[in-house]
């Protein structure tokens, strides 16, 4: 569950694969893939705005990206990547102890969807409507504050 401020594991609830953003050529595309442990590219430092309490920014402890979504292929898919611009993202606390991360506009609740649930490494995250199913939910699993 997320718990403020700190350094995480991202865990979907569908697969138990992790946010995992490689340092690619181009765009750092965020994956699901199997969780690694001291994987540094699987761990991501969470820090709030005080002008914005209830949003957060996501950065990758190895690459030093920040979560950011992007349109991929001009066809209108909005996928999660990497990139230099900070971003915030509201973590919307579920009752089954799980977070949606959600797009920072709360009249369009749009959320980190792994594709189909599927345990497969370098499986697609993208920005869908809120459904409640267990690929839009995430484990934050704290490593550090």
């Amino acid at each position: 569950m997320f718990s403020g401020p700190g350094v995480y594991y991202i865990i979907n609830q569908a697969s138990s694969t992790a946010f995992d953003l490689h340092n690619g050529v181009g765009e750092h595309i965020v994956h699901g893939w199997q969780k690694l442990d001291d994987q540094r590219n699987q761990q991501w430092r969470v820090t709030a705005d005080p002008q914005f309490p209830d949003m957060w920014i996501l950065r990758n402890m190895d690459t030093g990206k920040y979560l950011n979504s992007s349109i991929w292929n001009g066809n209108g898919e909005i996928r999660f990547i990497g990139n230099n611009i900070p971003a915030y993202w509201w973590l919307a606390p579920q009752p089954d102890k799980t977070t949606a991360i959600c797009f920072p506009d709360k009249t369009d609740i749009r959320v980190a969807d792994l594709h189909n649930g599927s345990t497969d490494n370098g499986t697609v995250i993208r920005l869908l409507p809120w459904n409640m199913g267990s690929t839009q939910k995430w484990k934050f699993e704290k490593i550090s504050d």
